[in-house]
């Protein structure tokens, strides 16, 4: 009776996680426990007479309800005989013709107790016969969701084709597994082992026996992961993921029981069924999982989101023809993408061809290589080309179109590369630089090969001696198709890095008369934990546009440019060829000029408070000529000492904070270090914000101060007009690509109107005069005398 209850908690529980309303259906509910519904269901009551299955769920349907019948049992061995009852208590129901259709189309056993997880087998029946429910080719091991009852009825068809891999449903299973594992004592970093192990069990044998005995229980999963790992030729690969007992014998039960209700979480999300989706589902599940452990800071491992392996894939394309290789293949995301657009475009006869000996990987971390295996051997890749180890240990030829590889060390006459596409996201808690991988991975490509690689800034804009030289060499052996910035939160909180998507194509030097793209790519939509916070209108999804775009350069170099989004242009050898869109994406900054932050900062460290209102929208000047900033000033660095080390004062002191003007603090500070009519740009942090500053101040180190040219105008409204159309460029800057005098210079152009070959000042006056708070600026400075806008010290 105690093994009875239990099942009916276990059942009710996790009905409820599905979104069922448990309670009985006379209470306004959808599920009858055992003869809830007698006297209250006349179909039931008419039908069942004296039996009593354990649930009966209703099922609403076309204003009235299909039945799902439930019978348990407490041993695993009586799952069958749970499963053919449900069914007779079905047929039963049907057979009455009390209505037209036939009502009962759900039967499920479920069989076993929580100390020895719980066994679900689900059947439909389709008007002729019974069939077992499954999702993506997988028999379900877990209850069902209303809406895929609807969809199978629908349908009337047992195969769901879709996995519903809910962020919220994942991180809900992520937690309960990391609170299992936790609290019976398994560690962070063994918990990615155990989970990768049991991953790799379950593809074996969805329903293997689970001893009472700790040994027994660990030697039945072993079994299952040396079954598997030799039947795909990695048997070598055993004694790493393997799972071991604790030392102590005291700790075996603790041990057993992590086990056990981890298997219970897998079995009850379908997980068979999720890795064998279209996406990489485990992956996500897996990346969802190290963060709630925060493992993966801890472990160094950092997984590429869905849709933006998505992205690389379909801006590069890969065909069946195409040999495919990620150097740093994590849970295999980018080479399950890449299997599903190849299976997705070419016949069966192609794909399958494809599959056996087209698709490589290597990953170092061996519970993370597990996992891409799974992901390998569900999708049926043959003997699958994951290795596991350093990938630098690993050189790869082609010899009769079949790939191999060769260990460090070992010697081979071949001397033709395999691999016409390449796909990676290097790890980035490692002392190796992410240029080792790209120029290991390059040297595998055929020419003419596409790579998409993710990168952090440094490679990509860094200004030290070793990346420029490497950017410089790049180009000499290869040429950078595209670079597109990724979004800066993209790896959040496992990493927090400015990435970069980095197009080469290999073994093609880079002419200098050559274009490459430039984007910025915004993901609000696809980031879905993004989609759900933000309001529609302050969401910025650009990736299906940037996707088609960098397809259509490729093919024929052709592109639509959009402003602060999309270019084509040429890499500029100064400044250390920059790679970065930030350097090239123009805006036309008439359009976007933020003059109205600039007014209002000014106005509120002169006076406390303001009033904001959106500014008209400018329109383009009918003539106008573009300056690059060192043509308009010249810039030099604060000198002040940081603030913690000065006393209070009169000074106001500029750090690059964007608030009051960049005003921190008031401090006592040496004639020296003080300027007057000066405009500071911060140099650090998001940095690129421009304040003019007509009284008395002092700049810390981080920040850039600006004093007009000779020749330039020193009218407010030019001044006010520069600073807007230097901080409007501001997207340009972060953290990890710091503002900086030459990047300034390098990265911005400012359209000034002209007449008659001069600039032309009535024009500004218009563009600055239509700003909310002008003239409420003009009478603070009147009254405090700053109109004066001399430069001079």
């Amino acid at each position: 009776m105690d093994s009875e209850f239990r099942i009916y908690a276990y059942i009710s529980q996790v009905l409820k996680d599905l979104g069922w309303d448990t309670r009985n259906p006379n209470r306004g509910g959808d599920v009858y426990n055992q003869h809830e519904f007698y006297n209250h269901d006349d179909i039931l009551t008419k039908t069942l007479n004296n039996v009593s299955p354990e649930n009966i769920i209703r099922i609403p349907w076309n204003n009235g309800f299909h039945y799902w019948i439930v019978e348990a049992k407490p041993n695993h061995k009586d799952l069958k005989k749970g499963l053919e009852e449900a069914k007779s208590y079905s047929d039963k129901i049907n057979a009455s013709k009390i209505l037209d259709n036939e009502p009962a189309r759900f039967a499920t056993g479920i069989a076993g107790s929580p100390n020895d997880t719980f066994l679900v087998e689900t059947h439909y029946w389709n008007g002729r016969e019974w069939n077992i429910v499954s999702i993506n080719n997988y028999a379900t091991t877990g209850f069902l969701s209303l809406q895929q009852c609807r969809d199978i009825i629908n349908g009337n068809k047992p195969n769901l084709e879709s996995f519903d891999d809910n962020s919220e449903k994942f991180l809900t299973k992520a937690n309960n597994i990391n609170t299992t594992l936790h609290n019976n004592g398994i560690t962070i970093a063994d918990r990615a082992k155990v989970l990768g192990s049991l991953l790799l069990a379950l593809a074996e044998d969805g329903n293997m026996r689970i001893h009472k005995e700790p040994r027994k229980m660990i030697n039945e999963i072993n079994t299952n992961i040396e079954i598997i790992l030799t039947k795909h030729g990695k048997k070598e690969f055993v004694d790493k993921i393997k799972l071991d007992l604790p030392a102590t014998e005291k700790n075996h039960n603790s041990y057993r029981k992590a086990i056990v209700d981890t298997l219970q979480v897998l079995r009850e999300m379908n997980v068979r069924s999720a890795i064998n989706s279209g996406d990489d589902a485990l992956g996500k599940f897996y990346e969802t999982f190290l963060k709630y452990a925060t493992g993966a800071k801890d472990m160094g491992i950092v997984l590429t989101p869905r849709h933006i392996t998505k992205f690389a894939v379909d801006c590069i394309g890969v065909t069946w023809r195409d040999g495919i290789y990620d150097p740093t293949c994590g849970t295999g995301g980018f080479l399950v993408v890449a299997m599903d657009n190849v299976r997705k475009t070419s016949s069966s006869k192609n794909y399958e061809q494809f599959k056996k000996n087209s698709i490589w990987g290597v990953e170092h971390e061996d519970p993370v290589y597990s996992l891409a295996l799974v992901n390998m051997i569900f999708r049926g890749d043959g003997k699958s080309g994951l290795q596991d180890g350093n990938c630098f240990d690993h050189e790869f030829w082609e010899t009769n179109g079949n790939i191999f590889y060769t260990l460090k060390d070992q010697e081979t006459t071949e001397t033709n590369r395999p691999f016409t596409r390449v796909f990676m996201n290097p790890p980035f808690a490692v002392s190796e630089p992410s240029i080792n991988f790209v120029d290991h991975a390059l040297k595998q490509m055929k020419p003419n090969g596409l790579m998409f690689a993710v990168l952090p800034n440094s490679p990509i804009c860094g200004l030290s001696s070793k990346n420029k030289f490497w950017r410089r060499e790049t180009l000499k052996r290869h040429t950078i198709k595209a670079c597109i910035k990724l979004p800066s939160r993209l790896f959040i909180p496992n990493a927090s890095k400015g990435t970069y998507g980095l197009i080469i194509e290999a073994w093609k030097p880079h002419h200098n008369d050559e274009d490459t793209l430039f984007a910025i790519l915004y993901d609000d939509e696809h980031a879905s934990n993004l989609a759900k916070t933000q309001s529609k209108t302050n969401i910025q999804d650009n990736l299906v546009d940037i996707s088609s775009a960098v397809k259509s350069f490729l093919n024929s170099n052709s592109i639509n440019e959009i402003p602060k989004e999309i270019t084509k242009t040429k890499i500029r050898s100064q400044n250390g060829y920059d790679f970065s869109p930030e350097a090239y994406v123009a805006e036309h900054v008439i359009s976007s000029i933020g003059i109205l932050d600039i007014t209002l900062n000014l106005t509120s460290a002169i006076r406390s408070k303001a009033v904001r209102n959106s500014p008209p929208n400018p329109k383009a000047f009918t003539s106008e000529k573009l300056f690059s900033i060192d043509e308009i000033m010249i810039l030099d660095r604060g000198k002040c000492p940081p603030i913690k080390s000065l006393d209070t004062g009169e000074i106001p002191v500029i750090t690059t904070q964007e608030q009051l003007n960049g005003i921190a603090d008031y401090c006592d500070v040496s004639e020296k270090f003080i300027f007057s009519n000066k405009i500071t740009i911060s140099a650090n942090g998001s940095g690129g914000a421009a304040f003019w500053h007509p009284y008395r101040f002092a700049a810390t180190t981080d920040v850039l101060i600006g004093t007009m040219q000779e020749e330039m105008p020193k009218d407010l409204e030019f001044i006010l007009y520069v600073c807007g159309a230097i901080s409007s460029s501001s997207w340009r800057y972060d953290y990890y690509r710091k503002c900086s005098s030459k990047r300034l210079i390098h990265d911005i152009k400012i359209a000034l109107p002209q007449k008659n070959g001069d600039i032309d000042m009535d024009e500004i006056s218009k563009v600055v005069k239509k700003t909310y708070g002008i003239d409420e600026l003009k009478n603070l400075l009147n009254k405090h005398n700053y109109m004066k806008t001399d430069q001079n010290n």
